[in-house]
């Protein structure tokens, strides 16, 4: 059996905007047009309005302006949300990749009377985690 080769998300994120960098086509490149920068719109979660940060941000940012069909939406959603809200997802669609950290984990306990109580509980060290988003025009 082959061994599976883990990907390395962050790297792939670093090496495309060193990419564009060079190719001065990188959205950190002020263009001469003002007017351009100033349509740049912060990348959203869909459902909670939430803003994306870090490199998130940046990465989705330019990842919706690759996409023919968006005309500066912000919005973007996973898998797992646009089911449960009954959206589709556009044949043929692909999703772009973001990462995030969780310090806490949601346990389960029984307490004294027998009832299932939840907890967060603080993970020793923080883990990364990824999800699959579409932008709001994919779907």
């Amino acid at each position: 059996m082959a061994e599976k080769i883990k990907r390395d998300y962050r790297q792939e994120i670093v090496d495309k905007i060193i990419k564009e960098i060079e190719q001065g086509t990188s959205i950190f490149q002020r263009s001469w047009d003002k007017n351009q920068a100033a349509k740049l719109i912060r990348p959203v979660n869909a459902i909670t309005g939430r803003q994306y940060n870090g490199v998130n941000a940046f990465y989705l940012l330019r990842q919706g302006q690759d996409i023919a069909s968006n005309d500066g939406d912000p919005r973007w959603c996973t898998f797992k949300k646009e089911k449960k809200k009954g959206w589709k997802i556009k044949r043929g669609e692909k999703a772009r990749i973001v990462e995030f950290w969780k310090g806490y984990k949601k346990i389960e306990k029984i307490n004294e009377y027998g009832e299932k109580e939840k907890f967060l509980e603080k993970l020793e060290r923080p883990e990364v985690y990824y999800a699959y988003v579409f932008h709001a025009s994919q779907i």
